[in-house]
C-alpha cells in the first residue's frame, strides 16, 4: 500500500472517532457529555445532586436510602421511525472499596416521555417529576468488584423498547436529546461526568433505517428478500410469481403488493409462499413462555395462491406461535392444491403461524402447519388474498391429521385478521381432528378478525363430507374457523382462547363433524361475534352454523348477526344450527329461513360440573339468553322447538322475541321454547320482512325490543353499523330502522 492511501485511510478512521458521538453505520455511541447531564435524586426528600463525583446506582449509604439516576444522552443521531434493534447503557466501575457497596438488586429503566430532554437542574425532584415512557426494561444487577471494569457486567439489559418508544414520537427528530431514568434496589457505583467524563456513561444503540426495495414484474422476490432488514419495505408490482420455494419472513419487515387480484403469489401446487419459524425448544409438557420468531412483520396487497404444505417430512415443531399478529388483512385463501394425502404432510395450505420447537423425541402428531405462509411474531398482514390452499396430511404415524386449511394460529398469538377472503380452504381430504377449513386458532390466543369474507370453506374436503353422509366417518370441526385449546407436548390444556369476530360474511361453510361455520372449544374461552351474516352452513353432526360445545367457557356472546338459510347436510341426529353450553347470549340477532331436519335453531346443551345431569350447578350460568331476537318461517325437527334445551335445569330465557312463521318439518306450527324456557314479552305476529331482511313499516318488531344492558351486553349499532335505537326503543333482529 503506497504511503499516501495508508495516510488518507487514518485520516478517515481519525475524523470519523473524534468527538464524543461515534457512528459506525447504523450503530451511534453516545457518552454523557456534561455534568448537568447525569444527576441523582433522594427519592425521600427529591434533593438533586448535580456534581457528584460517582453516580450511586440506586442506593447510597445502606438500604432504604434509595435515589434515581438520571442520565442525559444529547445530540442523538437517529432519524424519527428508526426500527431499534438493539440499545443498552455501559458503565465503567468507580469504586467497590466503600462499605455497602456492592449490594446486587434489581433495576429497572425508563426513558423520559418528551421530544427533546432537558438537561436537569437542581430544582427538587427534577427527575421524578419528568413524565416516563411506558415502555420499561428490567436489569438484575451482578456485583461489581473490579475498579474501572469496563464490560459486559456493566452493561444494562436490552433498553430498546424504551429507546423505540422516544424515536417513534412525532415530535422527535435526528439530534434531540433523550434522558434515561433508573430506579431499583441495591448499589454499585459506576463513574459520573464529574469524576471521569472519559468514562460517563455510554449510550450504545443499534438501528435500521428504512427503505423501499422495488421488485418490477418478473422479479425475484427471494432476492429482495436477502437485502431486506428490519424497516424495510418489498414493493412487489403487480404480476404472477411462481415460487420454487417458501419466503422467509424477516423481522420488521413489510411486504407489499399492489392489491388482491394485481400481485400474485403462486406456490405452484409446490410449496408455501411465506414462511417465520420459532426458533426457541420446548420440552415436554412445559410450555415456552418467551415469545419466537420474526416480529412486526407486514404482508399486505396481494394474492396467495395454489400452496401446498412440505412433503414428507414430520417438522420439529409443534406450530405454537408467540405474540402472533397484529394485523392479518386483505387476503384471501382457497384450496386447491395438487398433493394426496399419502404425498405431503404438513397442516394449512395457506398460512403457517408457527413458534417454538419441540424437543426431539416429542410424540406428538399435531407438528405439522401451513402451506402458504408460516408465521409468527406481532405482526400485519392486509389487503391480500389466499386462494386455493390445501392441507392434506399424513403423519409418521400412518394418520391423516391437519388443521386450518388456510392459517392456523397457536398459542400466546396476539392480533387482528382484517378485510381478508378466505375462499374454498380445506382441511384434509379425510382424518382425524381435521379442524378450521379457513383458520384454527389454539390455546390462550387473542385474535380478532374483522370484515372478512369466508365461502366455500370445508374443514374436511368436498368429497370427504358426501363421502361422510353415506359412511358416518365423520371428523373435522369449524367449516370456516375452529377456535380451540393448547397444543403442548405431554398434554392437550384448553385455557385462555379470546375469538372476536367483527362484520364478517360466512357463507356454505361445512364441517365434516361440528360447526358449519365456526366452532370454539376450550375451557376459559371468551368468544363475541358482532355484526356478521352466515348462510348457507352446514355440518354433518352438531352445530350447522355455530357450536360452543365446553362447559366452562367464560363468555360467548353473539350480536347484531344475521342466520339465514342455513341447511342441515344429512338426517344424522342429534343436529342444532347453534349447539351452545353456559353463559351466551344471543342479543339482536334474526333468523330467517333456516332448516333443520333435527331439533332447534339454539339448543342449550350444558351439563352440570359434576356430570350427572342432575341441575345442582347455579342456575343462571347454565341459562342461554335469547334477547330481542327475530325468528321467522325456519323449519325445526318433527316434536322440536325454535329454541330449546338439555333439559328442566340446563334452560334458554327467551326476552322480546318476535317468531312468526317458524314450522316443524311436517309442516306443523313450531312451538318457541319449551317448558321450563322462559319467554318474556315475546312477539307473535308477521315482522313484514323485506329482501334485505329488514322490518317493514308497521312491523311489531320496531321499537319491540328491551336495552340490551340488561344482560350484560352494550350495543350501540345495528348490523349496518347505525346507531341504536333509533326510536323510543330498541328493535328486534340485527337492524334498527328509522
Amino acid at each position: 500500500m503506497s504511503k499516501k492511501l495508508i495516510f488518507l485511510t487514518s485520516f478517515l478512521l481519525v475524523m470519523v472517532l473524534i468527538g464524543s458521538n461515534v457512528v459506525f453505520g447504523d450503530v451511534i455511541e453516545v457518552r454523557v457529555a456534561a455534568g448537568e447531564d447525569d444527576s441523582e435524586e433522594k427519592v425521600a426528600s427529591g434533593a438533586i445532586d448535580l456534581t457528584s463525583s460517582d453516580l450511586e446506582i440506586t442506593e447510597e449509604g445502606g438500604p432504604g436510602d434509595n435515589q434515581l439516576v438520571g442520565m442525559r444522552f444529547s445530540n442523538i443521531a437517529i432519524p424519527q421511525g428508526a426500527v431499534i434493534t438493539s440499545a443498552y447503557v455501559q458503565f465503567q466501575v468507580d469504586e467497590t472499596d466503600v462499605p455497602g457497596d456492592n449490594r446486587p438488586g434489581t433495576k429497572f429503566l425508563r426513558g423520559e416521555a418528551v421530544d427533546n430532554a432537558a438537561a436537569f437542574s437542581d430544582a427538587a425532584f427534577d427527575i421524578s417529576s419528568r413524565p416516563a415512557t411506558s415502555a420499561e426494561a428490567s436489569w438484575d444487577w451482578p456485583e461489581w468488584l473490579t475498579v474501572d471494569e469496563e464490560g459486559p457486567d456493566q452493561q444494562t439489559s436490552d433498553i430498546s423498547a424504551v429507546i423505540q418508544e422516544i424515536v417513534d414520537r412525532l415530535g422527535w427528530a435526528s439530534g434531540n436529546s433523550l434522558v434515561l431514568i433508573i430506579t431499583g434496589s441495591g448499589e454499585n457505583a459506576a463513574e459520573s461526568f464529574n469524576g471521569e467524563a472519559d468514562s460517563a456513561a455510554l449510550l450504545h444503540v443499534e438501528f435500521a433505517q428504512p427503505v423501499t426495495i422495488t421488485v418490477e414484474e418478473g422479479g425475484d422476490i427471494a432476492a429482495a428478500n436477502e437485502l431486506a432488514k428490519a424497516g424495510d419495505t418489498i414493493e412487489i408490482a403487480a404480476g404472477t410469481y411462481v415460487l420454487a420455494s417458501q419466503i422467509l419472513i424477516k423481522d420488521g419487515v413489510t411486504y407489499r403488493g399492489a392489491g388482491q387480484g394485481l400481485t400474485i403469489i403462486d406456490g405452484n401446487d409446490l410449496t408455501r409462499a411465506f414462511a417465520a419459524f420459532g426458533d426457541r425448544g420446548l420440552n415436554n409438557g412445559n410450555e415456552n413462555p418467551n415469545d419466537s420468531g420474526p416480529k412486526g412483520w407486514v404482508l399486505e396487497g396481494m394474492t396467495i395462491q395454489n400452496c401446498v404444505a412440505d412433503t414428507n417430512n414430520r417438522f420439529s415443531y409443534a406450530g405454537s406461535a408467540f405474540d402472533l399478529l397484529d394485523v392479518f388483512a386483505d387476503n384471501d385463501a382457497d384450496g386447491s392444491g395438487g398433493l394426496s394425502p399419502e404425498e405431503a404432510d404438513a397442516d394449512s395450505g395457506g398460512i403457517r403461524l408457527a413458534g417454538p420447537d419441540f424437543t426431539e423425541g416429542t410424540e406428538d402428531d399435531d407438528l405439522h402447519r401451513f402451506a402458504a405462509m408460516d408465521a409468527d411474531g406481532n405482526s400485519e398482514l392486509s389487503e391480500a388474498e389466499l386462494n386455493d390452499q390445501l392441507l392434506s396430511t399424513e403423519d409418521e404415524f400412518g394418520d391423516e391429521d391437519g388443521d386450518g386449511g388456510a392459517i392456523t394460529i397457536h398459542n400466546e398469538s396476539e392480533g387482528t385478521i382484517a378485510n381478508c377472503d378466505f375462499l374454498n380452504n380445506h382441511t384434509p381430504i379425510a382424518g382425524d381432528g381435521d379442524d378450521g377449513g379457513a383458520i384454527n386458532i389454539t390455546g390462550r390466543s387473542t385474535i380478532t378478525i374483522n370484515d372478512c369474507f369466508f365461502n366455500g370453506n370445508y374443514a374436511c374436503s368436498p368429497t370427504s363430507v358426501a363421502e361422510s353422509d353415506e359412511t358416518g366417518d365423520a371428523d373435522g370441526d369449524g367449516g370456516h374457523i375452529k377456535a380451540q385449546g393448547n397444543n403442548l407436548a405431554g398434554g392437550f390444556i384448553e385455557v385462555g382462547t379470546t375469538l372476536i369476530v367483527n362484520r364478517c360474511v360466512f357463507l356454505n361453510g361445512n364441517a365434516e363433524d361440528d360447526g358449519g361455520a365456526i366452532q370454539a372449544t376450550a375451557d376459559g374461552i371468551v368468544v363475541r361475534i358482532d355484526s356478521c351474516w352466515f348462510e348457507g352452513n352446514t355440518s354433518w353432526d352438531n352445530g350447522n352454523v355455530l357450536q360452543f360445545p365446553d362447559e366452562d367457557q367464560n363468555e360467548a356472546t353473539v350480536t347484531n348477526c344475521v342466520f339465514t338459510n342455513n341447511v342441515t347436510n344429512s338426517d344424522n341426529s342429534p343436529d342444532r344450527m347453534c349447539e351452545v353450553r353456559r353463559n351466551t347470549k344471543f342479543v339482536n340477532c334474526t333468523f330467517v329461513g333456516n332448516i333443520q331436519e333435527d331439533q332447534d335453531l339454539i339448543y342449550n346443551n350444558a351439563n352440570d360440573a359434576d356430570g350427572d345431569d342432575d341441575g345442582t350447578d347455579d342456575e343462571l350460568a347454565d341459562t342461554t339468553q335469547v334477547v330481542n331476537c327475530l325468528f321467522a318461517n325456519n323449519v325445526v325437527g318433527n316434536g322440536d322447538d325454535v329454541l330449546g334445551s338439555r333439559n328442566n335445569n340446563f334452560t334458554i330465557a327467551a326476552t322480546n322475541c318476535l317468531f312468526f312463521g317458524n314450522t316443524l318439518q311436517n309442516g306443523d306450527p313450531a312451538d318457541n321454547t319449551q317448558r321450563p324456557d322462559v319467554e318474556t314479552g315475546s312477539i307473535l305476529s308477521d315482522s313484514l320482512l323485506d329482501a334485505d331482511l329488514v322490518p317493514g313499516a308497521g312491523s311489531e318488531a320496531i321499537d319491540g325490543g328491551v336495552d340490551p344492558a340488561t344482560v350484560g351486553v352494550t350495543l350501540t349499532n345495528d348490523y349496518n353499523g347505525d346507531a341504536r335505537p333509533k326510536g323510543a326503543a330498541n328493535d328486534i333482529g340485527a337492524f334498527e330502522v328509522e
